[in-house]
């Protein structure tokens, strides 16, 4: 393909006076080939073609956007792609916004600068952008200005009554979400995250086609937004890292379309809703760092979308309808195997995991959670669980990672868990696990690269520890059960204890009180009492002086 296009020459493209698309993106090296022989003229080349609709120059090594067109035939071009090319010049002396009919302007990488433009119709992210974001042209659809230096509250009127997309993460923007956000019933993405905004969010009816809302890393407040209750087509969520609180809402499980949901690193607490297992296609849920308590509910073996027999499909409608740009754009950050991994709309279908860690979560790991066969991910470390690991834990075959590490399990290890041919990422350690490891090469090839997954278990013995089998008594359920058992029965005995002690003491007080015959008795026993200790006192010492005395 790059070897034709190397024969065209730039200035013969506006002999092609009834072409309406023109894609020359991604060959990186033009200025080497016949066609970049003029390449700082190219917008006069293609000023030349007035029937462009559609027009994609990126990652061409193109240098400028800032020729002058003292008159632009470009009366028809909806679609300019520029991204990736190096023009590092003022971002208001380009010829582009002399373009009347456009609606979509990619921009992203081109190291413009300087204040944020007011006539806007742009993908404009990762630039040096500054400034406040301005009211919108009416016939904007897309709005992506992520990664520059925008400051400033969001505007009471976006002004664009037909927005599909709106990227503004990585910026500087403060402030409160404006509720005119709720006359936007075309929007289908909605990206705030890594900000400073604040407060709670607006009380929308209800946003239609709303498919993305991603408002991670800001300083968001408030109980569950229920502007959600009603977004029936939200497939990804991600409150991440904001403030909110309170239970999670029963009808969170209505939400039948939901694909992710990440609510990491929040204040929610409560118990895990049991008809969450009602999100049939839901494939992530992500509840890290919260104050969750309860036990893991049995009913998550009902979410389908993670088990092999009935995957999540991808919407073919949905899918189509993003651009090239926002299937590209980083829209979910987990940590997973121990490290930060960033996935994009494209590359998060492939994700399906359950993350409860750092919570307050109790009892057992449920049997069932083995049947979620399509979990590439299970994290339930940092909480209070106890008991033993599923012995079928080897029938989730697609399982990477998994971290039951900081908890109060026990038992000896299940061998099934050497079945388990993707695992990369393993992490047992602080548990009370006793008995012989189980022998595997995946397991040793997984402890050479973390020999730290099973410290502070002092139960268990054989290769790959030092630790000899012989050597180690017969397993009691470890050290941390019995200090926690044993806490515990202390504690019932002296609060018992104390308990009786208090009620015997209100018991004589009261009726000492309230009977004066028994008052009158209690004194008079009290002084006798007081009179024969103080005579016996004195006679002793007495005694003992005489003694002294005579010694």
């Amino acid at each position: 393909m790059e070897k034709g296009i190397s024969k065209i020459q730039l200035p013969q493209l506006g002999n092609l006076s009834n072409l309406k698309h023109l894609d020359l993106g991604f060959i990186s090296n033009m200025c080497t080939t016949d066609i970049s022989c003029t390449i700082t003229d190219w917008p006069l080349v293609v000023n030349m073609i007035p029937s462009l609709k559609v027009l994609s120059l990126y990652n061409c090594s193109l240098s400028s956007a800032n020729q002058t067109l003292t008159h632009i035939n470009l009366t028809k071009l909806e679609h300019l792609g520029l991204s990736r090319n190096y023009f590092g010049h003022p971002i208001a002396s380009s010829w582009f916004w002399k373009v009347r009919t456009l609606k979509e302007l990619g921009l992203s990488e081109t190291y413009l600068h300087g204040p944020f433009p007011d006539a806007l119709g742009v993908t404009l992210s990762s630039n040096q952008l500054t400034g406040h974001i301005p009211v919108l042209p009416t016939s904007l659809t897309n709005l992506d200005v992520a990664m520059n230096f925008l400051s400033g509250n969001l505007p009471s009127q976006f002004g664009a009554p037909f927005l599909r997309v709106i990227i503004l993460s990585y910026n500087r923007i403060t402030g409160q979400i404006p509720g005119s956000i709720c006359m936007l019933q075309n929007i289908f993405m909605l990206d705030l995250s890594n900000n400073f905004l604040q407060g709670e969010l607006p009380r929308c009816f209800t946003m239609p086609n709303l498919f993305f809302l991603l408002l991670s890393n800001n300083r968001f407040s408030g109980e569950f937004p229920l502007c959600i209750q009603y977004t029936w087509s939200l497939a990804f969520i991600d409150l991440s890292r904001n403030k909110f609180y309170g239970a999670l809402p029963v009808w969170i499980g209505d939400l039948e379309n939901l694909r992710f949901l990440q609510l990491s690193h929040n204040m929610f607490h409560g118990n895990i809703p049991v008809n969450i297992a009602n999100l049939g296609s839901l494939q992530y849920l992500n509840l890290a760092a919260n104050n969750i308590s309860g036990s893991i509910p049995r009913t998550l073996v009902n979410l389908k979308a993670m088990t092999l027999k009935h995957p999540t499909r991808i919407d073919v409608g949905w899918y189509e309808s993003l651009t090239y740009y926002v299937l590209l754009t980083d829209i979910l950050s987990l940590v997973m195997k121990h490290q930060e991994l960033n996935y994009h709309a494209e590359g998060s279908f492939v994700l399906v995991g359950i993350e409860l860690s750092q919570n307050q979560l109790t009892g057992g790991i449920p049997d069932q959670v083995t049947c979620l066969d399509r979990l590439v991910n299970l994290n339930l470390s940092s909480n209070h669980l106890k008991g033993k690991i599923p012995d079928n834990v080897g029938d989730m075959n697609s399982v990477e990672s998994l971290d039951f590490s900081r908890n109060n399990l026990s038992g000896e290890i299940p061998q099934s868990l050497s079945d388990l041919t993707y695992l990369s990422s393993l992490d047992l350690s602080h548990n009370n696990f006793v008995g012989r490891i189980p022998r595997g090469s995946q397991l040793d090839t997984l402890y050479a690269n973390n020999p730290s997954m099973y410290d502070g278990n002092y139960g268990l013995c054989g290769p790959p520890l030092q630790r000899n089998c012989s050597s180690v008594k017969a397993p009691k359920h470890g050290k941390q059960n019995i200090s926690v058992e044993g806490t515990e029965a202390v504690m019932f005995f002296y609060f018992g204890l104390v308990s009786g002690l208090v009620i015997g003491l209100w018991m004589v007080f009261c009726a000492i009180l309230f009977k004066r015959s028994w008052r009158v008795t209690y004194f008079h026993q009290a002084d006798k009492l007081y009179d024969k200790a103080y005579v016996f006192a004195l006679v002793t010492w007495a005694r003992l002086t005489r003694q002294a005395t005579a010694n």
